[in-house]
């Protein structure tokens, strides 16, 4: 659930950053401060991969759960970075609409993961 959380939320930091009006070049103009909210929020998911006490197979597991909040925080990671080093609007626009299909795709493939599970019949 954390997991669906995370990457609907990269997808929809994504979203707004590149077509809500005047965000992209206000954010270029921000920069440095921008891209510390920006790292912040890396952060956060990666304080969810702390692994509690659990045993091997639930760690084996959740493996792919961990690697899609991974990807996450660094493709915010990333966008924090294209602001401070100041990328040019089209390689910025390029990188951020990467980033968003990205993150739709994971959704999108835990949203239907989690369907597939739900209608999978159960053994009695």
């Amino acid at each position: 659930m954390i997991t669906l959380f995370v990457t609907a939320l990269t997808a929809l930091i994504f979203s707004l950053a590149l077509f809500l009006d005047g965000a992209t070049p206000t954010l270029m103009k921000q920069g440095g401060s921008a891209a510390a909210l920006f790292l912040a929020v890396p952060a956060v998911f990666i304080s969810f991969l702390a692994a509690h006490s659990e045993n091997v197979s639930t760690s084996r597991m959740l493996v792919p759960l961990r690697f899609m909040l991974v990807v996450c925080a660094l493709l915010l990671f990333a966008m924090a970075g294209s602001l401070v080093g100041q990328l040019r609007h089209g390689p910025l626009v390029l990188l951020w609409s990467v980033s968003l299909v990205v993150s739709v795709l994971l959704t999108l493939l835990l949203v239907l993961g989690g369907s597939f599970t739900r209608i999978a019949p159960t053994e009695q």
